[in-house]
């Protein structure tokens, strides 16, 4: 027996779609090269001041001012902060429309398959990923026992202790499990210091940093990932 984990965001589905349909609604003079340029910014900035929300010192909604009045203002858009939280609130509602695709739901049945036990491991505030959890149908496939939130935790990947109390709960050894995953830091380095086996859905075509940890697998595209899984082999199985 194995399992695998996925990640949510920019894995299991994309957040900029919910992103771009935002922007339509609130900032709809935005160039096509402006939203794709803001929706990276705003995701940088989120992830500078995510730790420390997750740590409770400062609040959700001084996180999301932040990530969204800096992340525009990076690309020349000037937004306050009653509009950067309409923005977020806007953002919300778009993504109770979010899906995986055709492809994601192939390679998750795939998943269940091959490895026996499908899981989460995400970064986030625990209601409001839990619930992008049923909205994806990822139950279908995944355990329920198996999702597990940064948020309930406090301490998010790549910190080892979401992954321990995965491993815990499959009681499987390292050697075993893989991790599947868009963040080279958070999915690939964390699950990889546990001695995890790592996929790196690295849809962005990033180099691997200079000296760091090369994930067991990297794909580029979600089609490349169902390839891979179809020639999935364990002995474990």
């Amino acid at each position: 027996m194995t399992a695998i984990f996925f990640d949510l965001d920019d894995t299991i589905y994309l957040r900029s779609d919910p992103f771009d349909r935002t922007c339509a609604v609130l900032l709809p003079h935005l160039t096509e090269d402006q939203r794709r340029r803001a929706f990276r910014t705003c995701r940088d900035r989120g992830d500078e001041v995510f730790p420390a929300a997750q740590r409770g010192e400062i609040s959700e909604s001084e996180m999301y001012r932040y990530r969204y009045r800096q992340g525009f203002a990076d690309v020349g858009v000037t937004i306050d902060d009653s509009f950067a939280w309409a923005f977020y609130e806007e953002y919300i509602v778009q993504q109770r429309t979010i899906a995986p695709s055709p492809v994601m739901q192939s390679i998750l049945a795939l998943a269940q398959e091959k490895f026996g036990r499908v899981g989460i491991l995400t970064n986030g505030e625990s209601v409001r990923q839990r619930k992008k959890v049923h909205q994806l149908g990822i139950l279908q496939w995944a355990e329920e026992s198996l999702v597990f939130v940064s948020g309930d935790a406090g301490r998010p990947k790549p910190d080892p202790y979401l992954f321990e109390l995965a491993m815990t709960a499959t009681e499987l050894p390292p050697k075993q499990l893989w991790m599947v995953g868009d963040s080279y830091e958070a999915d690939v380095c964390g699950a990889a210091a546990c001695g995890w086996h790592t996929v790196w859905l690295n849809r962005e075509g990033t180099a691997i940093p200079t000296g760091g940890i090369a994930p067991d697998i990297m794909v580029e595209s979600e089609a490349a990932l169902l390839s891979w899984l179809k020639s999935f082999f364990s002995p474990f199985v």
